[in-house]
């Protein structure tokens, strides 16, 4: 089972979310995610999340957008002794849909790793509004 809790808070122009999590098979997780909205269709997010399983973990994340549509994306993750860097851009050509082309370096077991990844995500159904 899984135990999950959130709070979020908005000042000004600003929102904040602070949630923590518990998994049965004994993963704890605390997250944070910090919004701050720069105009219309334009919204800095930094978020980060630690977790205990098996050792610690962690991720740190910013999303900065360039125009309406486009952004981009850097990330550095640290689990048991495993560290990734990452940046990526993405364009979201609909509201329902993004294309992302990413590149990580990093180390996994001791061992370098370089990917480079081309995603592309897209909703099919109902779309809610969302809660922030």
């Amino acid at each position: 089972g899984l135990l999950r809790g959130e709070v979020s808070f908005d000042v000004g122009e600003v929102s904040l979310l602070i949630g923590s999590s518990y998994l049965s098979e004994g993963v704890k997780g605390l997250d944070l995610t910090l919004k701050h909205f720069l105009g219309p269709y334009r919204t800095l997010e930094i978020e980060g999340e630690i977790v205990d399983w098996q050792g610690p973990g962690f991720y740190l994340q910013a999303s900065i957008p360039i125009l309406r549509r486009w952004g981009l994306s850097l990330r550095y993750g640290n689990d048991r002794g495993s560290s990734r860097f990452s940046s990526g851009f993405w364009f979201h050509p609909t509201e329902f849909s993004r294309i992302r082309l990413a590149y990580n370096h990093g180390d996994v077991e001791g061992r370098p790793v370089r990917e480079v990844i081309l995603q592309g995500t897209f909703s099919i159904g109902p779309h809610r509004a969302h809660p922030f």
